[in-house]
């Protein structure tokens, strides 16, 4: 998916093939903000029995082994270092209550915004999407903040927003195909 900056809007690539890949290991950096525990999957971080509804979830730049499933629980997601790339290493599964909290300050992923790379299916079920940005879009701006692996695995749902999302006075198109533009 991707957000994309044009007349009318820009545009939020949610989901997109892709081939970036970032080879950290985030495995002692994911945090509940609300409890102050430290937590080796991102799994392990949302069913923990401390772990409830409304806490926030940092997740350091890095790769995770491992499922990110959140029916169960309402949660926060803030991926990367202010901002970065999370891997995950199988399927994002998100509900209605779960907020994906994205920084934006530029166009290139990892060092300029937060992104998702994903090697699964990715399910939306209507979870929010929640953007800080910190800068100013210009026309055909582009920002990939979920990255398929490509394998065929098609996004589920959406978000709340739909189709487009306001921040800062600036409407971006959320476009959940993905794939390269032509």
């Amino acid at each position: 998916m991707h957000l994309h900056h044009h007349r009318h809007g820009r545009e939020i690539n949610v989901l997109g093939l892709g081939s970036d890949i970032y080879d950290g290991d985030i495995s002692r950096d994911i945090v509940n903000l609300t409890s102050l525990e430290t937590f080796c999957t991102i799994q392990t971080a949302i069913d923990d029995a401390e772990t409830l509804n409304d806490d926030i979830i940092a997740i350091a730049s890095g790769s995770c082994a491992g499922t990110m499933n959140a029916t169960a629980k309402d949660l926060t997601f803030a991926p990367g270092n202010s901002p970065g790339c999370v891997v995950v290493g199988g399927d994002m599964t998100l509900n209605g209550g779960d907020i994906l909290a994205m920084e934006i300050n530029g166009t290139t992923a990892c060092t300029l915004y937060d992104q998702f790379i994903v090697n699964g299916m990715v399910t939306l079920g209507g979870s929010t999407l929640s953007l800080t940005l910190g800068y100013t879009p210009t026309i055909g701006d582009m920002i990939k903040i979920i990255d398929n692996d490509g394998a065929g695995d098609a996004v589920t749902g959406q978000f709340a927003q739909g189709t487009a999302i306001t921040v800062g006075g600036y409407t971006f198109d959320i476009n959940y195909t993905g794939g390269r533009r032509q």
